[in-house]
């Protein structure tokens, strides 16, 4: 008993001396090992075989699992154990804890004080790394993903690497680039070679490709020349068309002379003598390129075609020479000079002509646009102040044409307030200056009472030369006089003006509008509660 116990002291003083726990295990190698099948030497390291069972921590905090030395935050080592799970790694959920993930998460700054990653800033690397040379190093294949947002976005990228080579990236955006790390489109291949292959080869076919070369039948797509080619000769003495046993294009990429493919009855055809394509019925000689169900018994086609003789697209039904038969149908009419023409049951509805006119209902148009019938505009925008607005009205032609200059026509359109008794508020800024005003207010009360007046308005910030005066008015009950303290101050005083529901007197509808400067209108409430003010300002000259 008394020797048990001098010799766990003297452990107990070993572990405290150097910081080392050993479980199954008088020989710990780190801060932390457990000798899972308590095979380890008393003294010394452990084999590399007796460590496949161990599990250590080194006081750096490096964990190591099959390994009493790891390298790394977490080093796992099998060492030949065998396929299946010695070599895995499970992660197994249950109920609601299903859904196990393995997550890379990056920041900058520490992690008492982490801060935001800046875009281009890697996340996180899945390497894939061979042993050859004599170690681990040198090209890999990997996976990783780096940060493509502003700070206070979570985009991100996804690229895939070979042979330490960039070779496809799935950009932020869903994009996906082979060959290149910034795909354009949903999906972007870069190559400067003619390595583009379908898939549906031999295996023969596979495997001589993956070898080097092109036996027959196998299909490339060419960069030089953006064409699809077919290997028709032999792998020593390759013959590149562009269709297989078509001869289109001959092996110096010219186009040959009538070579014509066909689908069935006449209904696909590419036709090289005259360079032109066509998917046609029945031919009627004509030289050109269509689309087409042709019944040369009426003439009458459904078309697309571009014609050295007929010179004209159709879209829909036409009788040999621009008419419309029944049905929607639209065309560009070449042979009427370059007319652009749309039209229903039989009627061309709209037309531009060579010169840019547009014509509705006219198939002659004489102006930009010139529409025969009622014209409607389901909704205008309403200008904000001060915003110059034409009037427009039609001659007897129909024709529009502005009232006046651009410098006149509504400049105001129903600026608003709402002013407590004896208080003033700000009607109009921003008049344009120099210019002749006529100016409506308007308000009414809890009784409905309405009242209109008008006045003249002179803008002219020279010398100061701007005024205001009153010239009439109109209420539903009660009538307006102006008074004029000064050339820039007018009052309405309403008589006759009866009490509302509202607390309004006979002084309800009383107010003063004055301009304090050029390009400004105030109002003061001159009644006894608060109002609302609108104000229409017209320029006229």
């Amino acid at each position: 008993m008394e020797k048990n116990v001098i010799i766990l002291s003297a452990m107990l003083c070993t572990s405290l001396v150097f910081s080392q726990v050993g479980i199954n295990t008088s020989n710990p190698q780190q801060s932390f090992h457990v000798d899972g099948a308590k095979d380890n030497p008393a003294t010394g390291a452990p084999t590399a075989a007796q460590q496949v069972n161990d599990f250590s921590v080194r006081n750096n905090g490096f964990v190591g699992v099959g390994t009493t030395v790891p390298a790394s935050k977490v080093d796992i080592t099998v060492d030949n154990q065998g396929g299946g799970a010695a070599n895995s790694l499970v992660m197994t959920g249950y109920g609601n804890s299903k859904g196990s993930s393995l997550q890379i998460r990056a920041a900058n700054g520490t992690a008492a004080a982490p801060t935001g990653l800046v875009t281009g800033d890697n996340i996180g690397i899945l390497h894939f790394i061979p042993r050859h040379d004599g170690g681990f190093s040198g090209y890999t294949s990997s996976i990783y993903a780096t940060y493509k947002g502003s700070g206070v976005t979570s985009l991100t990228n996804l690229n895939f690497n070979t042979s330490g080579a960039p070779r496809m990236t799935i950009d932020e955006f869903g994009n996906v680039g082979m060959g290149t790390e910034a795909p354009q489109g949903k999906l972007d291949v870069v190559s400067t070679t003619s390595g583009f292959i379908p898939p549906r080869l031999t295996t023969a076919q596979r495997d001589a490709i993956a070898a080097g070369s092109r036996p027959p039948g196998t299909t490339i797509f060419n960069t030089t020349d953006s064409r699809i080619q077919v290997n028709t000769g032999t792998d020593a003495t390759p013959v590149w068309s562009s269709m297989e046993n078509t001869n289109i294009y001959n092996a110096n990429g010219d186009l040959t002379g009538n070579r014509t493919v066909g689908i069935g009855a006449n209904t696909l055809s590419f036709t090289g003598t005259t360079g032109a394509v066509s998917i046609v019925g029945n031919n009627d000689g004509l030289v050109r390129t269509s689309l087409r169900n042709t019944n040369t018994g009426t003439n009458t086609r459904n078309d697309i075609h571009i014609g050295a003789a007929a010179s004209n697209i159709y879209l829909g039904t036409d009788r040999g020479s621009g008419i419309f038969g029944s049905g929607a149908k639209a065309y560009l009419d070449n042979q009427s000079g370059g007319r652009m023409v749309f039209g229903t049951v039989g009627t061309e509805q709209l037309t531009i002509t060579p010169g840019g006119n547009v014509g509705v209902g006219i198939n002659a148009p004489t102006e930009r646009l010139d529409v025969n019938g009622t014209a409607r505009v389901r909704s205008l925008p309403v200008a904000a102040g001060p915003t110059v607005i034409t009037p427009v009205y039609a001659d007897n032609n129909g024709v529009l044409n502005k009232a006046v200059t651009a410098t006149y026509g509504t400049i105001i359109n129903s600026a608003t307030a709402t002013v407590q008794p004896n208080a003033t508020a700000a009607l109009v800024t921003g008049l344009t200056d120099g210019g002749v005003y006529k100016a409506t207010v308007r308000l009414n009360n809890g009784c409905n009472n309405v009242s209109i007046a008008e006045f003249y308005i002179i803008n002219n910030s020279f010398s100061n030369l701007y005024s205001i005066k009153g010239i009439d008015g109109l209420a539903g009950a009660g009538t307006v006089t102006f008074t004029q303290p000064n050339r820039t101050t007018a009052q309405a005083v309403w008589s006759a003006m009866l009490p509302c529901q509202d607390g309004g007197d006979g002084t309800g509808h009383n107010y003063t509008l004055t301009m304090p400067a050029a390009g400004t209108i105030n109002v003061t409430n001159n009644g006894n509660v608060p109002r609302g003010y609108s104000i229409i300002v017209t320029r006229q000259f």
